[in-house]
């Protein structure tokens, strides 16, 4: 009398079998017989079905390898960091581990030796004083609206509570007139969506003449966060399309780079877009690299990072939020060594002078121009920090290339020193200033034009 059993009866099922299929202990299904005669299947048939479950067994756990092996194949497409330049070292390794009896080795840690790196980065300026201003400014104006209605409850129907609740209104609009930090943002949060909003909503349904006011009030919050997000979608409009732009210049464009020598490059998405590249024999063996393709690839990267500059200046205007970004490149001519951290599936700097690299990109942004207020980066300067003579003037010469193409205002290039960073001192800057106005011009000038121009070029002297 059972549901699978009225079930097979008015499927015409007059005998049926439900056998678990295991696999050395793991549980992988159950094999379903069924027949339309009576008793056609008999403890004579269970027996016989005994006999050819180990070979469904290892079949079934086949299958499942096979699709586990399809879902990692697109994991690794997908989702890990693993780029296209590298690909043949970690398949060199997945080939060492399988051909391995049961595997009983232990992953290496993947190292490429003598890199030369390249790290670029591209800052949307202030994004948290803008993200704060925007929280801010629909915070008032939600306390606004609130206010509003509670005050006119208040006149129809003289209620403690509403007194209480504009107290609150009145103590956080004050709140909100300093800078908003994440505590009060927390405590207005918490208040708006326990107290404020589920006293509006009775407040409609109390005095029917207040309803309109409230389903205005209603409709300016953002669906599923009962907080109005007017200057923050805004805010979030425009820093998702300088995003887009950005991303979208860097990824296309970086494919091109490739052909010209293949080198390791990872983008991360922040406020902007910062990336790293490392190029060397090691990471294309074979293939003849020379000291011209690095500089070949600092090049194109200051190139490619201006044009992602003038990009964004072309649709500021247009944006919600008029934000600026900020571009910076660290020019560090020492080859490094980079491992590939197995556990954390990721590629990291080897040793201690190495790591100096690291510190100096992670702290570079907020550095100050030394004896000043003032930080390095600039919106609408494409600044170079440096450490030795030779990469000064080489980043010189390139300049002057690229003013002479209209991309670079003309006039002295600023050189000035930063002051130490914690740990790093020694370092300097030059700073030049982006020509925005000629864009119309310079469409039909492609980057490899550029490249090439700048390859049959002799070099200046230094």
């Amino acid at each position: 009398g059972s549901l699978l059993g009225e079930n097979l009866k008015s499927g015409g099922i007059q005998s049926y079998f439900a056998i678990p299929v295991s696999f050395r202990g793991e549980k992988l299904g159950f094999l379903e017989l069924g027949s339309q005669r009576k008793g056609a299947l008999n403890s004579t048939i269970h027996s016989q079905i005994q006999h050819i479950l180990p070979i469904l067994a290892v079949a079934g756990n086949r299958f499942n390898e096979e699709f586990d092996n399809k879902v990692e194949a697109v994991i690794q497409e997908r989702f890990t960091t693993i780029h296209p330049s590298v690909k043949w070292r970690f398949t060199e390794e997945a080939m060492r581990l399988i051909s391995t009896p049961e595997h009983q080795i232990d992953l290496k840690d993947i190292v490429f030796r003598k890199v030369y790196p390249l790290f670029g980065q591209l800052d949307i300026r202030q994004s948290t004083l803008n993200r704060n201003e925007a929280v801010r400014k629909d915070m008032i104006e939600q306390m606004d609206m609130a206010a509003e209605i509670i005050t006119s409850a208040s006149r129809i129907k003289k209620l403690p509570i509403y007194e209480e609740i504009l107290y609150n209104i009145m103590r956080f609009k004050s709140a909100l007139n300093e800078d908003i930090d994440t505590t009060t943002e927390h405590a207005i949060i918490v208040f708006v969506t326990k107290e404020l909003n589920p006293l509006i909503s009775s407040t409609s349904k109390a005095f029917p003449e207040l309803s309109e006011t409230v389903e205005q009030y209603e409709k300016s919050l953002k669906a599923g966060f009962e907080i109005v997000y007017q200057e923050r979608a805004a805010f979030d409009r425009s820093l998702n399309e300088i995003n887009r732009i950005l991303t979208q210049y860097i990824d296309e464009e970086q494919l091109k780079a490739q052909k010209m020598f293949p080198h390791y490059f990872e983008r991360y998405k922040t406020d902007g877009v910062e990336f790293n590249m490392y190029i060397g024999e090691s990471i294309a063996p074979g293939q003849g690299f020379d000291l011209l393709y690095y500089k070949n690839l600092r090049l194109w990267q200051l190139l490619a990072m201006i044009q992602m500059e003038r990009k964004v200046a072309t649709v500021r205007d247009d944006l919600p939020l008029p934000l600026e970004i900020a571009s910076l490149i660290l020019a560090f001519s020492t080859p490094l060594s980079i491992h590939f951290r197995i556990d954390e599936k990721r590629f990291d700097v080897e040793g201690a002078y190495n790591a100096r690299y690291e510190i100096i990109k992670k702290r570079l942004d907020k550095a100050y121009i030394k004896g000043t207020e003032e930080r390095i980066t600039c919106p609408g300067k494409m600044v170079v920090v440096y450490s030795s003579e030779s990469d000064e003037q080489e980043y010189l010469r390139y300049f002057r290339f690229l003013q002479a193409k209209g991309l670079i205002k003309p006039g002295p290039v600023q050189r000035v020193t930063l002051q130490d960073l914690q740990g790093v001192s020694g370092l300097k800057a030059l700073r030049a200033d982006i020509d925005y106005s000629r864009s119309d011009e310079l469409s039909s000038l492609s980057m490899d034009d550029i490249i090439a121009e700048i390859e049959e070029s002799p070099a200046e002297p230094s």
